[in-house]
């Protein structure tokens, strides 16, 4: 299958094509019509998952449907020879799939916005998807559900884990270990701080995470990415006890 990208200029054409009824999303090439094919598939599961789970606000909904098709996305991405890390990091090669492969997708869940679909490198839906799965996965597929489907986990974490790059890109295993952590963190020990606001809680964090950055390399840290990223939580106030025990007897 040969990768397919796009530049702003020739996504907005696309795009804006597409919104006025002359793109045919039946012109794509047929390995393309295939991976449509899987992607409306696995969002319409997704979709399906989300609305059987507990939660009744169309926020969780949304984050639901965004994390569990991702993970579909990023599973089935995972299998294909063709995909590498470096189309990954490509938002030309996002800015394709937004516009070419699945906009009705994207139309659904944000409407009209150019942002997601192609303007915004930090803010491609299929790219924020991936690297949200990426950052969060454990080593297997179950792990990594069970830690996106935690009560913790909303659109906020996603945009907070996926829009901060540092000033020396993205450490992704500390990332992965910030958002272990995060994920064991107990509900009301969340509720119970900053008026309850669950996205002040992961800010803060991100925030300190990114100060401390600039003056120490995590792989230098004693036990490395995981311990620097636990104490990241200690240095904010909470202790071992605000953590579920499952992740009190992994520390």
């Amino acid at each position: 299958m040969k990768v397919k990208i796009l530049s702003p200029g020739a996504a907005r054409k696309k795009y804006d094509d597409w919104m006025n009824g002359d793109y045919s999303l039946t012109d794509l090439p047929g390995d393309y019509q295939l991976l449509r094919s899987k992607l409306c598939t696995f969002y319409k599961e997704a979709r399906t998952e989300a609305a059987a789970k507990p939660g009744d606000s169309a926020r969780r909904l949304n984050y639901l449907t965004d994390a569990l098709f991702g993970l579909k996305l990023y599973m089935y991405l995972k299998d294909q020879t063709w995909f590498s890390l470096r189309n990954a990091a490509d938002p030309a090669f996002w800015r394709f799939m937004n516009v070419a492969v699945v906009p009705d997708i994207l139309k659904e869940r944000w409407g009209n916005s150019p942002d997601h679909f192609y303007a915004k490198p930090q803010r491609l839906y299929l790219s924020v998807l991936w690297w949200y799965v990426h950052f969060a996965w454990g080593g297997d597929e179950k792990s990594t559900y069970a830690l996106l489907v935690s009560p913790n986990m909303n659109t906020d974490v996603i945009q907070g884990i996926v829009e901060r790059p540092g000033r020396l890109g993205t450490y992704v295993e500390v990332m992965r270990k910030i958002l272990f952590y995060y994920g064991c963190l107990k509900p009301e020990v969340i509720r119970s701080r900053q008026n309850g606001r669950q996205q002040d809680v992961f800010r803060s964090v991100m925030t300190l995470n990114t100060a401390r950055l600039k003056t120490t390399d995590p792989d230098f840290y004693r036990h490395g990415p995981k311990s620097y990223a636990y104490d990241l939580f200690l240095e904010l106030g909470f202790t071992k006890y605000d953590f579920t025990q499952k992740k009190r007897s992994s520390a």
